[in-house]
């Protein structure tokens, strides 16, 4: 373990006087893996939820192993002075960043060009106490913006060529991170009460099958495909579509934190993944979903959540019947409820539907009143303000959009599939 000295600045301040955060003393470095644990000790009260510190140390670990996060898919930065040695200096600051596969479409030679990319997703960005109100996570960000902008692009790897933006989603409100060059964008979800349906008394919907983890790989390759296509259509009001990839090894991130949390609290396995309406390629509906322990699970918890991280509808489904769609977009929806209220958890949760996924969700609402002979009143739709805020720093192309300049506002960028998926 570290020497003490640290864990004491972490606390309480150095002895020594704190570095003013302009000084051009200060920098971005790796932590050892000593000093890495004890940011863990220190931010653990933020993030860990319902699980011990010990036991945060093991997710976080084990988070930092998976399929997206290992082999440098995950970076951890520290904000510290040059002058002191590693695992003897203050961390004023920290953070980590996440690598995602993105796609960027834009304009050129009279088409829309769609182009793989790698984009940072920015998260656990933490000051200790004794470190707050002095500038120093402001530091920390200027210093990792210009950083991320070509941290990881390798210009001979496919895919990797280009990083245009950053992202992160903001538990502090909209006003920090805007403030230094992360726009915000829209941040409503649905939350939707759990619900045992009986079937007996609810109106008929489309069948719906469960999706375990070895079902998910292939739907994630079809829904790349159709967000590909989706970008390859110009937005009638925006200069740039951009979007996180949907991909499996996003999902499996997901997932091991639900399996990991679930396993320490004592719960089933949770096998479940999502649910899928449909065996016609192409005329299918499905949702992915993973479950989020806040706080204990008990009768007076308020905040354990089953997050649908992407909801995907195929086009042919539309072509069939907008009714299809909309009983579809329905059964996934009591399916989400039933999981919920199976693992006694407290919502669900939908982030930014799609005026089509509202009519679902209502139509799903209304199918619960008329089996509890009472208004509809399970879906609240909030616009969050303090809290996940998704926001996103443009960098710019690097001159690969031909004259559209790389110093475009974020107000002219389309954010497809702002879902709970791509969040870190």
């Amino acid at each position: 373990m570290a020497p003490s000295r640290i864990s004491n600045e972490l606390i309480s301040g150095s002895t020594n006087p704190l570095p003013d955060a302009s000084s051009p003393n200060l920098t971005l470095e790796h932590p050892t893996p000593e000093e890495k644990a004890l940011t863990w000790d220190h931010n653990a009260a933020s993030w860990r939820g319902p699980i011990s510190l010990e036991a945060y140390h093991r997710r976080e670990s084990s988070l930092s192993n998976q399929a997206i996060t290992r082999g440098g898919g995950i970076t951890h930065w520290v904000l510290v002075e040059r002058s002191q040695s590693p695992n003897d200096r203050s961390i004023l600051a920290s953070c980590e960043t996440i690598r995602k596969r993105t796609l960027v479409a834009f304009p050129r030679a009279g088409q829309i060009e769609v182009r793989e990319c790698i984009s940072h997703g920015i998260g656990s960005v933490f000051c200790a106490p004794a470190m707050r109100r002095r500038g120093y996570a402001g530091r920390l960000l200027t210093e990792l913006s210009a950083k991320l902008r070509h941290w990881q692009i390798e210009p001979s790897v496919c895919g990797r060529e280009l990083c245009p933006f950053t992202a992160l989603w903001s538990d502090i409100g909209k006003e920090f991170y805007a403030a230094r060059g992360w726009r915000v964008f829209p941040s409503a979800h649905v939350s939707l009460l759990p619900r045992s349906y009986n079937p007996k008394t609810s109106a008929p919907l489309p069948t719906i099958m469960r999706l375990d983890a070895t079902s998910i790989g292939e739907l994630c390759r079809v829904d790349e495909l159709l967000l590909r296509q989706e970008l390859a259509d110009p937005h009638p009001h925006k200069m740039l579509r951009v979007a996180v990839i949907p991909d499996v090894e996003t999902m499996q991130w997901h997932h091991a934190r639900e399996e990991f949390v679930a396993n320490e609290l004592g719960k089933a396995y949770p096998e479940i993944k999502g649910a899928i309406v449909g065996d016609a390629p192409g005329q299918r509906a499905w949702c992915i979903w993973s479950r989020t322990w806040y706080d204990p699970p008990g009768p007076d918890t308020t905040s354990n959540v089953l997050h649908i991280l992407r909801l995907v509808i195929e086009p042919g489904l539309y072509e069939r019947s907008y009714g299809s769609v909309i009983n579809s977009i329905a059964a996934l929806i009591v399916a989400a409820q039933r999981e919920a209220a199976a693992w006694e958890l407290n919502e669900v949760q939908l982030w930014n539907p799609s005026a089509t996924v509202l009519e679902g969700i209502q139509r799903a609402s209304d199918i619960s009143a008329v089996a509890r002979e009472s208004p509809s009143t399970e879906f609240m739709v909030i616009d969050r303000d303090s809290d996940s805020i998704p926001s996103l720093m443009w960098y710019g192309l690097d001159g690969e959009a031909g004259s559209m300049p790389d110093a475009i506002d974020a107000a002219h960028i389309d954010w497809v599939g702002n879902e709970k998926y791509a969040w870190c």
